[in-house]
């Protein structure tokens, strides 16, 4: 198995299992460009599914991922993840929605950027 070492600016050291599909039950993890590498999107699992938990927004520390993909890709990814489209079924959520205001317009640009990616990396 492939794995991918980062350290955060306080050189704390992160492991990242190198996978060829995202599995499912897992997003990409908005770290921006933390991860320290612009040819891998990193992957992780929720804490908790519910929305309404306090735990929705944090991830497991212990199921992290990453996936291999082109400058490009990883780049539309990021700024899909930026506006919470980290997932395949977030991007088909939001790709037929009808924007209003900037945040809308820019979930549903990114929304179709991403989407034939997604489809092509997940389970």
């Amino acid at each position: 198995m492939n794995i991918i070492k980062t350290k955060d600016r306080y050189g704390r050291e992160t492991t990242f299992d190198v996978v060829d599909k995202i599995p499912k039950g897992y997003i990409v993890w908005n770290i921006g460009n933390l991860m320290g590498s612009d040819e891998h999107i990193p992957l992780a699992m929720r804490m908790s599914e519910d929305k309404n938990s306090d735990k929705y927004n944090y991830i497991n520390p212990n199921t992290l991922k990453a996936i291999k993909l082109t400058s490009d890709e990883v780049k539309i990814l990021r700024d899909a993840a930026k506006f919470g489209i980290n997932s395949k079924k977030e991007a088909e959520k939001t790709i037929n929605i009808n924007p209003k205001e900037y945040f809308e317009i820019k979930r549903c640009e990114l929304s179709k950027k991403s989407l034939s990616i997604f489809e092509r990396i997940s389970e």
